[in-house]
């Protein structure tokens, strides 16, 4: 029987949604309300007008929160009463006025023209403007004056008008203006209106409860529902990400600046950078280091300096990357300096880069840069540098000798560069499959087991092997009980503040690396993690993978991805093979056209030395030309 995962076993693996499970009416009230208890732990050092808020929503009746929540996980700050439809919290006027009363919402103003305008219909814009033409007839002049001559000129032609032409012409009367004859319209039709007024209290409450911007309410109706299970962490003040206010109101800022960046970024809107680097600054005078908000900080400033970058502010963006540490940064700072001939200080950011780098792809990146740098040097002389097109002095000798050794040790030690790894040529008969899956089947056919796993098989072992210290307690890296990996996952930091129990655990693999692996296999079955997709590891695959590799070669496999784990999870071969005998192979699959990645390159060579690894290039043929 074929071995291979093809397309019908991955579906049918795949978690099914519950059909007939239902949510309580008020299950959103219940997931609001466990955000409340998530921040319980940060009552201490809550920022006063973030417990005032939690304080005045506590306080309020079941029907005014579950209103409060509705409006909360509704898009926008601004909501007319009449299209609120909620049956399972009865009356709203009465939860409307309890919600005003705790200065939770606003009902005493209108929003501005052009939220209002997105409010209302094209039908209603246009029955409200001939009301007031009808007003002016019948009433004369009154004390909008010449706001409803305005209005009059709209009128003639409103009913062949479309909703963006009447915006634009009530756009040009101005804020003032056109607010005075928002007024009037809304006065016609008789809206009333909500504001929120406490959309802090949300965002502090995520921001508490999941650390981050991407996660929200649906994250628990997911969970209700039975689609995703998680591990048990520990969610207590002892490891709480911050412990101060000021920490706490630095994060919020960091979150809005952020999103700030990235939206005018999507609508390709300039920044004021010069704006953005002071309420930066600001942010950033905290009485306290944190290394979680450092991060964030050195987020923004690498946005900053590709927004400067864009808009042709080479040496501001020197300057802004300069602040930073991480490789994203610095290998920023390297670019901008070669463009402007910097080689001095070039010279010494790229001693700095190789002190960063922490996979192959990174140090490709120093060596083509080191070497430009070296070729601005003829015949080993610095005479070029000096010239007058030069903005800076030549690199002093010594840092040069250092990066020139930096590079030669590359060339020398670097794992995975033996250059094209051996490959094979099929011709096949296309019959609709993935190409992976028809190499597949040729080798089942030769008498292989294959198993088209891509990066699941050796991210799922390692997701096993180490499970137990990926979800253990450490300071500020889980915020709730929906996280798949700790927040510092794919950091530096994750090896650094458990290796201790790292090294113990890797040379427990290479002693045994089958017990702590199947502990979790049976232990941990379903539960979500970053780095084992249950849907595609059969056991199978994992019994003959383990009884091929001794423990030495997987710890050897392990230390390499912990070297780098947000790269080295990706760019593993699509197919593991088994011959007769059990012993492995691995072979990435090419159809036509397609070519290898540099990263996938390294792994075939890497892996090379664990078992026979290949590259397959595929062509499409007729049934008559197959071989």
């Amino acid at each position: 029987m074929a071995e291979t995962l093809a397309a019908e076993t991955l579906a049918a693996k795949t978690l099914v949604k519950p059909a007939t499970l239902e949510l309580a009416s008020d299950y959103y009230l219940s997931n609001f309300e466990l955000l409340l208890e998530g921040s319980r732990r940060y009552l201490d050092i809550l920022p006063s007008e973030l417990a005032r808020l939690r304080a005045a929503y506590l306080a309020c009746t079941k029907p005014s929160r579950m209103l409060l929540v509705r409006l909360l996980s509704r898009k926008g700050e601004w909501f007319r009463t009449d299209k609120l439809n909620y049956p399972e919290i009865g009356a709203l006027e009465p939860a409307i006025k309890g919600l005003e009363h705790a200065e939770l919402i606003s009902t005493s103003s209108l929003p501005n023209t052009e939220t209002w305008l997105k409010g209302v219909t094209l039908t209603e814009l246009r029955r409200a403007l001939l009301k007031l033409q009808q007003s002016r007839a019948s009433e004369g002049e009154n004390s909008l004056g010449g706001l409803v001559d305005i209005a009059l000129h709209l009128g003639k032609s409103v009913n062949g008008a479309s909703k963006e032409t009447l915006k634009r012409t009530m756009l040009v009367l101005g804020p003032q203006d056109s607010q005075l004859l928002i007024g009037e319209l809304n006065s016609e039709l008789g809206i009333e209106w909500i504001e929120l007024k406490c959309q802090r209290l949300l965002d502090g409450l995520l921001l508490l409860y999941f650390g981050n911007r991407y996660q929200d309410l649906s994250q628990f109706v997911l969970s209700d529902l039975g689609l995703q299970r998680f591990e048990v962490t520990v969610l207590d003040k002892a490891h709480r990400a911050y412990d101060s206010s000021e920490q706490l109101n630095a994060a919020l800022a960091f979150g809005h600046m952020s999103q700030q960046i990235e939206e005018a970024i999507l609508a390709k809107q300039p920044l004021d950078i010069t704006l953005l680097l002071e309420q930066l600054n600001a942010i950033a005078a905290m009485p306290e280091a944190n290394p979680l908000l450092e991060r964030r900080r050195q987020k923004l400033l690498t946005l900053i300096g590709r927004e400067a970058e864009r808009q042709g502010q080479t040496t501001l963006a020197i300057s802004v990357y300069s602040q930073c540490e991480h490789w994203q940064a610095r290998e920023r700072l390297c670019r901008c300096l070669e463009k402007q001939a910097q080689w001095r200080a070039l010279t010494h950011a790229l001693l700095h880069l190789c002190d960063l780098a922490g996979n192959e792809s990174q140090w490709q990146i120093i060596e083509r840069i080191g070497k430009r740098l070296l070729k601005k040097l003829p015949n080993g002389k610095d005479s070029k540098f000096a010239s007058p097109s030069c903005h800076s002095e030549a690199p002093d000798s010594l840092a040069l000798d250092s990066l020139m050794l930096r590079l030669q040790a590359l060339k020398e030690n670097v794992p995975g560069r033996l250059g094209a790894p051996p490959a094979i040529a099929l011709q096949l008969t296309p019959n609709g499959e993935r190409v992976e899956l028809r190499v597949a089947a040729h080798f089942e056919a030769l008498g292989y087991r294959a198993f088209f796993l891509e990066n699941a098989l050796l991210c799922g072992l390692f997701g096993l092997a180490f499970w137990d210290i990926i979800f253990a307690p450490v300071k500020a890296v889980f915020d709730n009980p929906f996280q798949r990996s700790p927040r510092d996952m794919f950091t530096e930091e994750f090896v650094s503040r458990r290796q201790e129990a790292i090294t113990a655990r890797l040379d427990e693999i290479a002693r045994e690396p089958g017990a702590v692996i199947w502990r979790h296999f049976q232990q941990k079955q379903g539960l979500a993690n970053d780095w084992v997709y249950w849907e595609n590891l059969p056991q199978q695959a994992l019994e003959l993978t383990l009884a091929a590799l001794s423990g030495a070669r997987l710890a050897q496999v392990f230390e390499r991805m912990l070297g780098d784990l947000k790269h080295y999870r990706s760019g593993h071969p699509d197919l593991v093979l088994f011959d007769a005998e059990g012993r492995i192979s691995w072979l990435e699959v090419k159809g036509p056209g397609d070519k290898l990645a540099d990263h996938q390159i390294y792994w075939l060579n890497f892996l090379s030395d664990l078992g026979e690894a290949r590259v397959c290039y595929v062509d499409w043929a007729t049934a008559g030309e197959c071989k």
